[in-house]
C-alpha cells in the first residue's frame, strides 16, 4: 500500500514539459538500487516515458533487497573485471573503493546540453550540491535531493518550561538549564563511538570547528600558477565569511597540495585556539545536559526513545527526520504501536507539537562567521561503465529522470492516489464546498488535511485494488477517484453551510490549572468554540475550550496547540 510523505514536492514538481528525442539510442538500460516502497513503480513509470520517446531502448527496473545491498554492489564491481554486470544504475555511494574507475564520469557530460530541457545538464540540477572532485574533473554520482542538519524539539515542553528556541551558544547552554530545571532531559544525543565518529556528535565537531577555519580558504585555496587554477573561477573568488556557501566547490578550488603543506608547516594545527574554544563550549552542555554519566552509553536508537517519549526535549537530526515524526504521530493517534526497528518498539511515545531551529552560533574571538549546518544532497546514483554507445544512453536516460517532466513522472508514480485527491480538496475548497481554510487551520491545518489525504488514498486502494494507473483511456479511474475523494473528504471535513458553532477536539498533551491539577487530559474529547479563536501576533492560536457540545461547563481560554481535530 502506498505511504504518501511528499505532497508538496510532487505538487511543485507537476510543470509542463516537452521532450523530444534526438538520438535513436538501442539497448536496454537496467535499474539495481534497492527496494523500498512505491520505487518499483516510480522507476517503471520513468522507463515507460522514456521507452516512449525512444523505441529502441528497454528499461528493465531489477531492484534488489535492501539488506545485504551493500555487499551485492561491492561484489558486483569486483568482478566488473572479468564479467560485464548487467546493472546500469546503481546506489554508488556504498560501493566505496571497489567503483575506483568502472563508473562513467558525469562530469564529461555536465556541460552537454540536456535535450529535455535545452540548456545545460549542470544547470537543470543543484550542481553547487553535487559531490565534485575539482582537481580530477570527476563527479560519479547523482543526487537528485537533499538535506541538512538540524535540531528538533517537543514544542510543547519549550511552552511550558517558557523558553524560545536559542540562536548563539550561550542562548542554547541557559535554555538546557531551564529545561532541566523542569524536570526534564534537555538533549536527545548518542554518545556512543558511533555518535562522535560519524554521527551526532561528529556532526556537531564539523559544524562548529567550520566556524573557526573559515579563513583557511585563503591559505588554501588555487593560485594562479597552480595544476588546478581555473580563472573563471579561482579569478574571480573573494572571500566573504558572511556568505555561507562563499567557499562551495563551484565558486573557489581547493588545492590539497596547499593545505598539506599548510599543515607540514604548522600554519593549519589540529590543536588550535579555535579547536579548544569549540570543545570548551561544548563541555558546557555534554555530558550534562545529554543524560550526564549515560551519555557516553547512549546510542542513537536510545537517544531518539526519549526524545519520542516526552523524557528528552531537543533532538538532533536530519531533516528526513520530519517524515519519520509524522508518521509516530499517525501511528500514536491511530493506536498502533511504534516500531523503532525491526526488533524494538518504543514504549510510551506521547504525542507532541514538533518545532526546529538552527544550529545556534558559539562566540568570541575564535569564531570567524556564523555557524552554519551540514546541507548534501542525496540520492548517490551512479552508472556502471560499459562502452561508449551505452554510457551515452544511461547518461541520457538520467538527463531525462533530472529533468522536470522526468522527475514528475517519478515522484506522481511514487504518490499519484495523493495527487488527485489533493486536487479534489483544492477544488472543493475553492468552491465554498467544505469549511474554509481558516476554519481548518484551527483544527490543526494542513498537518490535519495531509493525514486525512493519506488516510483516504488508502482507503481508495483498499476498495479498488485495480485502479492503479491513470494512462490515457483510463478516466473511469480519475472520475472513480474524484467522485470517492469528494465523499470522503466532505465527510472529513463538513461543508461550509454545515459549519458549527463548536468544534469537537482531542487533547494531545496535559496542561495543569494554577493548583497544578490537569486542567485537560491528554485523549479526552473537549469542544472548541469557534466564534472565540483569535490568534497572536506570534502567530499562537486560542479559543475557548468547554467540556460538552452545548458549552455549559468552561473549560478555560487555551491555546489550540494543545488539541487536534477529533474528524
Amino acid at each position: 500500500m502506498k505511504k504518501v510523505f511528499a505532497l508538496v514536492l510532487a505538487l511543485a514538481l507537476l510543470v509542463p514539459g516537452f521532450a523530444f528525442a534526438e538520438d535513436d539510442f538501442s539497448g536496454t538500460i537496467t535499474i539495481s538500487l534497492y527496494a523500498s516502497t512505491g520505487v518499483q513503480e516510480a522507476w517503471e513509470a520513468v522507463g515507460a516515458a522514456y521507452e516512449a520517446l525512444h523505441p529502441g531502448v528497454d528499461v528493465v527496473v531489477d531492484l534488489k533487497p535492501s539488506e545485504g545491498y551493500e555487499n551485492w554492489v561491492k561484489a558486483m564491481f569486483q568482478s566488473w573485471d572479468t564479467e560485464v554486470p548487467e546493472a546500469d544504475l546503481v546506489f554508488i555511494n556504498l560501493a566505496g573503493s571497489d567503483a575506483n574507475d568502472k563508473v562513467i564520469n558525469f562530469y564529461d557530460y555536465a556541460y552537454d546540453i540536456n535535450p529535455y530541457t535545452d540548456d545545460e545538464w549542470q544547470a537543470g540540477i543543484a550542481f553547487d550540491m553535487q559531490q565534485i572532485d575539482q582537481v580530477n574533473g570527476s563527479w560519479t554520482a547523482l543526487c537528485v535531493s537533499g538535506t541538512q542538519v538540524l535540531w528538533f524539539y517537543n514544542a510543547d515542553i519549550f511552552e511550558e518550561v517558557g523558553v524560545e528556541p536559542p540562536t548563539t551558544w550561550d542562548e542554547f547552554v541557559a535554555v538546557c538549564e531551564k529545561i532541566a530545571a523542569a524536570g526534564y532531559q534537555p538533549l536527545a544525543v548518542a554518545g556512543d563511538f558511533n555518535s562522535f565518529w560519524s554521527g551526532q556528535m561528529g556532526w556537531l565537531a564539523q559544524i562548529y570547528v567550520d566556524q573557526t577555519t573559515r579563513s583557511q580558504i585563503e591559505i588554501v585555496r588555487a593560485q594562479p600558477g597552480d595544476y588546478c587554477y581555473d580563472e573563471e573561477i579561482d579569478g574571480a573568488f573573494v572571500y566573504d565569511p558572511t556568505d555561507p556557501w562563499n567557499d562551495d566547490t563551484s565558486k573557489v578550488t581547493n588545492n590539497g597540495v596547499r593545505f598539506y603543506k599548510a599543515f607540514k608547516e604548522g600554519e593549519i594545527v589540529a590543536g588550535s585556539q579555535g579547536q579548544q574554544d569549540v570543545w570548551t563550549n561544548m563541555g558546557k552542555l555534554f555530558p550534562q545536559y545529554a543524560g550526564g554519566d549515560a551519555f557516553f552509553g547512549t546510542d542513537g536508537n536510545g537517544a531518539k526513545t526519549l526524545f519520542y517519549q516526552g523524557k528528552a526535549a531537543i533532538w538532533l537530526d536530519g531533516s528526513w527526520f520530519f517524515g519519520d515524526y509524522l508518521n509516530t504521530m499517525d501511528a500514536v493517534a491511530a493506536g498502533e504501536s511504534v516500531e523503532l526497528d525491526d526488533e524494538t518498539t518504543i514504549e510510551g511515545v506521547q504525542e507532541f507539537g514538533l518545532g526546529t531551529f538552527s544550529m545556534p552560533s558559539m562566540e568570541g574571538d575564535s569564531f570567524e562567521a556564523p555557524a552554519r549546518t551540514i546541507e548534501v544532497a542525496t540520492g548517490f546514483l551512479g552508472a556502471v561503465k560499459k562502452d561508449v554507445e551505452h554510457d551515452d544512453m544511461v547518461v541520457d536516460f538520467l538527463m531525462y529522470y533530472s529533468s522536470p517532466e522526468g522527475f514528475a513522472i517519478y515522484t506522481d508514480a511514487l504518490i499519484e492516489n495523493a495527487i488527485e485527491i489533493t486536487w479534489t480538496f483544492e477544488s472543493l475548497l475553492r468552491n465554498g464546498k467544505i469549511k474554509s481554510w481558516d476554519e481548518l487551520s484551527y483544527i490543526g491545518g494542513s498537518v490535519v488535511v495531509k493525514q486525512e489525504i493519506r488516510k483516504i488514498a488508502e482507503q481508495f486502494e483498499e476498495k479498488f485494488p485495480y485502479a492503479t494507473t491513470w494512462e490515457d483511456g483510463e478516466l473511469d479511474y480519475i472520475e472513480e477517484i474524484e467522485k470517492f475523494a469528494e465523499e470522503k473528504l466532505i465527510e472529513a471535513f463538513g461543508t461550509e453551510e454545515e459549519a458549527e458553532e463548536v468544534q469537537k477536539v482531542i487533547c494531545i498533551n496535559e496542561r495543569n490549572a494554577i493548583s497544578r491539577q490537569p486542567q485537560i487530559i491528554a485523549g479526552k474529547e473537549y469542544y472548541l468554540d469557534l466564534s472565540s479563536v483569535n490568534g497572536d501576533f506570534e502567530g499562537d492560536w486560542y479559543g475557548e475550550i468547554y467540556s460538552d457540545k452545548n458549552k455549559s461547563e468552561y473549560i478555560g481560554h487555551l491555546k489550540l496547540n494543545h488539541f487536534r481535530s477529533s474528524i
